[in-house]
């Protein structure tokens, strides 16, 4: 077993490369896409053959307005991996900053709509909104003073009554805007 210490001999190198890729995911990948989706902006938004068979992957699903999603996408994902390794001393607030990150995504999704279909921004939407569900119910469970044994059931039968009316609408919505 590895101890999370620097006094193991082996945690160090382990800490140190995957900081390393950690930082390569988060930030030498986005920043690179951000940088040569902003160099060809106008052909991202014209259509430009020779720039959509570069870059057609990470664009396909995306409006032509909104080529970057897919940069907004990696950054939330690397955001909520660095809230979740730094701010370890309080899993409370690691919670909130995480719930507060993908209420904002969620916002911005529901404003941008960036997918060109609309089932692909209804199913995206609800996505978030099932992780924001369990962030907000993490919350809940990580207060030790509340925590007894039948608020525990109480919150769980709620909680599950819950995600499954929401998933149960969202599937139905999904349903009904792809049959139209």
């Amino acid at each position: 077993t590895i101890r999370c210490s620097w006094d193991d001999p082996v945690w160090p190198r382990v800490a140190i490369i995957g900081g390393a890729l950690g930082g390569f995911y988060t930030l030498v990948i986005p920043g690179g896409l951000l940088l040569a989706f902003r160099m060809n902006r106008d052909a991202a938004v014209r259509g430009d053959m020779k720039y959509l068979q570069r870059y057609g992957f990470l664009l396909k699903p995306y409006k032509p307005e909104a080529y970057y999603w897919e940069i907004v996408n990696i950054a939330r994902k690397g955001l909520l991996s660095c809230i979740i390794k730094l701010t370890t001393s309080t899993p409370f607030m690691c919670g909130s900053y995480a719930l507060g990150v993908l209420c904002v995504i969620i916002a911005q999704q529901a404003h941008v709509r960036p997918y060109k279909y609309e089932k692909h921004n209804t199913a995206a939407v609800c996505v978030l909104a099932l992780a924001v569900m369990n962030f907000f119910s993490s919350l809940i469970f990580i207060l030790q003073s509340l925590m007894t044994r039948s608020t525990v059931r109480i919150r769980f039968v709620i909680f599950f009554i819950f995600k499954i009316n929401f998933i149960t609408y969202e599937v139905f919505n999904i349903t009904r805007v792809t049959n139209h």
